[in-house]
């Protein structure tokens, strides 16, 4: 499949005769004995293990346990252990049909660990400051955290990246059905982590637990604490490392594009939050001490239930995806799922039962919140055990065979266009069609419910009027119907709604909710980048779209288009967060007359150099992708390329143009800048200070101020 990667399938009859049934898995009993004898060892090792050993060992051992036990049990019993191959087939053995799910859960479980560390050290958790009541004590978001917590994350996430690197030779020796020495051929594995779909996805997920590896580990070297903000970038990293299989697979060809994935990611990010939570509680209980677990307790308590929450509904969601009816749950998938929930269930009244017995216990004398302490950390222990046993059941489901479908044969009538795009191709678009079609995409409803709730947070933090709150409600809805609505739609079809939706994202939106302010919003260093790095920028992030190969790799590469949405719009924001006045005074500092002129005509020549190229070049811009599907209207890709070329000019190059210019025009009128708004005595203020307005008015008896 060109986006899903290996995608299995079933093969079936339609002669005149009764059918044969087919064979159910073969369910092996060695294996459930071995399930049996990890379960077991788990338990002894939290229960009646040596009471020296630090519950950070007996917690990995333990959860090792019951994530080996429950992963051996659920593969068993649901049918998706190494099943018996037919004569002739190509088979890799069992060796590699266990080391897949394997693999996959330890890759899945480091990451997790070195998430809920990183959260915990920067968020969640933080040691107790002196004072009679630490609760109502305000977050320091400038200071540090403790290097050792940041260098146990960098080792954890070392083990994922090894995981994931021998993920990435199992799986290339899988799919070729060929054992693990065979499969040891560098060139073979290469092709699959740079060609396949697949394969992609894995080398994703390698660079990004390998990426978080080598930094937690390198700025925790020699150092005793870690700034913050940089510890909450790193656990922002590991949770994107969990993210690039759910984009394969059959994920990637259910209805709605992105839709049962973007479920999905929101299910294993609560869960991870969920459960990484817990390990850092276990692990730094002993150290922000009673005054500081009462502190996060009420925080912690919230973060978890929401979290709960939203596993328990995406659960729901998915498993009504993935099911035809409630006779599904009569089979080896639904006993799996079955685990699931009995094991998501118990997770909940632990959680219950840890806030209940400690909230009031935290409240009493020093004897009873150390006892407290302790609680915690034995219902912690137990309750990351009990969820490592769930990460197993649902590690378990990825290889398990989903319950049989009913399908009309209308169905398998199509050419495969549904498949490719992820939903039917539209009808041959029309003025009206293009104003009120939309298009149920999981990842672009995401992208513009986040920055509605950007929007909505930063207008209300500066008290902004009508006006600016009308520039920012029609940025958002620009970036609806490019993403979502009618343009939307045909967006992935076409290159004249694909180009027109790319730069009303990265050109238009940014320059509207600048308009209204929001410049202020932006992180500071975002807020002042140089004129020749927004320029490069602005160039980069219009034409470099459309170069030759780019726009083919973009589609075809799992997430690439979502991915390109979302980068277009931030390095529009930022490439022209100096170059919009807004509507209202702000305190982002704007370029002068000629730099922000230099940016913006830039901007120009880039979107009419792509306009003419597109125009008359006889390279056809993403040919492979748009011929891989079948829509009877497009005739022509010259003439579709043509069409684009126009739509470049009119979505990015007016935009742009008409703010050079207006600036243009208030430069002739003379209109008063920041500098010259500023008071009499900074009017020479040299051209080094980006806001004159700020510095301190001069005094006749200090000249030298």
């Amino acid at each position: 499949h060109p986006v899903a990667g290996a995608v299995s399938f079933t093969v079936g009859g339609a002669g005149a005769g009764a059918a044969a049934a087919a064979p159910g898995p073969v369910r092996s009993p060695v294996a459930i004995g071995l399930a049996v004898l990890l379960l077991g060892a788990a338990g002894w090792t939290l229960l009646r293990g040596r009471r020296t050993t630090p519950p950070a060992v007996r917690l990995a051992v333990a959860g090792a346990l019951a994530g080996g036990g429950v992963l051996v049990a659920a593969l068993a019993a649901g049918g998706g252990a190494p099943q018996p191959v037919a004569e002739g087939l190509p088979d890799a053995g069992a060796l590699v049909g266990w080391a897949r799910p394997a693999l996959r859960l330890t890759v899945e479980a480091g990451l997790v660990v070195a998430y809920g560390v990183l959260l915990g050290a920067s968020v969640l958790l933080r040691p107790a400051p002196p004072g009679p009541s630490p609760a109502a004590a305000p977050r320091s978001p400038g200071s540090r955290v403790p290097a050792a917590d940041v260098a146990f994350a960098g080792a954890v996430a070392g083990v994922a990246a090894l995981a994931a690197a021998g993920q990435g030779w199992v799986t290339a020796s899988y799919i070729r059905g060929v054992g693990l020495v065979a499969g040891a051929d560098p060139d073979a594995v290469t092709t699959f982590l740079l060609e396949d779909p697949q394969g992609r996805t894995l080398a994703v997920q390698l660079l990004l637990a390998g990426a978080t590896a080598v930094l937690a580990t390198g700025v925790a070297q020699g150092r005793v604490g870690v700034p913050r903000r940089f510890a909450a970038g790193l656990a922002a990293l590991a949770a994107a490392a969990l993210l690039p299989p759910l984009t394969v697979g059959h994920l990637a060809v259910t209805p709605g594009p992105g839709l049962a994935g973007t479920v999905l990611a929101v299910h294993v990010l609560a869960a991870a939050t969920w459960v990484g939570g817990l390990v850092a509680l276990v692990r730094t209980a002993a150290v922000v001490g009673a005054d500081g677990l009462r502190a996060a307790l009420p925080g912690w308590s919230r973060l978890a239930l929401g979290c709960a929450l939203a596993v328990g509904a995406t659960g729901l969601v998915n498993l009504v995806l993935r099911l035809d009816g409630p006779a599904g749950l009569a089979t080896g998938y639904g006993l799996v799922v079955g685990v699931t929930v009995a094991a998501y269930a118990g997770h909940v009244l632990l959680g219950a039962a840890q806030r209940r017995r400690v909230a009031g216990a935290l409240a009493d004398g020093a004897t009873a919140r150390a006892a407290a302490v302790r609680a915690v950390v034995r219902l912690a222990v137990v309750e990351v055990v009990v969820m490592a046993g769930t990460f197993a059941a649902a590690a378990a489901l990825t290889r398990t065979p989903s319950p049989p479908r009913a399908v009309d044969p209308a169905q398998l009538t199509g050419d495969g266009s549904e498949a490719v795009l992820g939903f039917a191709p539209p009808p041959e678009p029309a003025p009206l069609r293009l104003l009120t079609g939309h298009l149920l995409d999981g990842p672009a409803l995401v992208l513009v419910a986040v920055t509605a709730w950007w929007v909505w947070r930063s207008l209300r933090a500066r008290d902004a009027g009508r006006a600016a709150a009308g520039w920012a409600l029609a940025g958002v809805a620009v970036l609806a119907w490019a993403t979502v609505g009618g343009l939307g739609l045909y967006a992935r079809v076409g290159l004249p709604a694909a180009v027109g939706a790319h730069l009303l994202v990265t050109v238009v939106v940014p320059l509207l909710l600048l308009r209204a302010g929001l410049a202020d919003a932006l992180p500071s260093p975002l807020r002042r980048v140089a004129a020749p790095v927004a320029a490069a920028l602005l160039v980069l992030v219009t034409a470099g779209r459309f170069v030759p190969g780019v726009q083919d790799a973009v589609m075809s590469t799992p997430g690439g288009y979502w991915a390109a949405l979302v980068a277009g719009l931030g390095a529009g924001l930022v490439a022209l967060a100096r170059c919009v006045p807004p509507v209202a005074p702000s305190g982002a500092p704007l370029l002068g007359p000629g730099p922000r002129a230099l940016v913006l005509t830039t901007g120009v020549v880039a979107c009419g150099a792509l306009s003419w190229w597109l125009v008359g070049t006889a390279t056809l811009v993403g040919l492979d992708w748009f011929s891989g599907f079948s829509v009877p209207y497009l005739r022509s890709f010259g003439d579709d390329q043509r069409r684009a070329g126009f739509v470049a000019w009119f979505a990015g190059g007016l935009p742009l143009l008409a703010l050079l210019g207006g600036l243009v025009l208030a430069s002739g009128r003379g209109t008063p800048s920041a500098a010259t708004n500023a008071p009499e005595g900074l009017r020479n203020a040299p051209e080094w200070i980006e806001d004159a307005s700020s510095m301190t008015p001069v005094d006749p008896a200090r000249p030298n101020t």
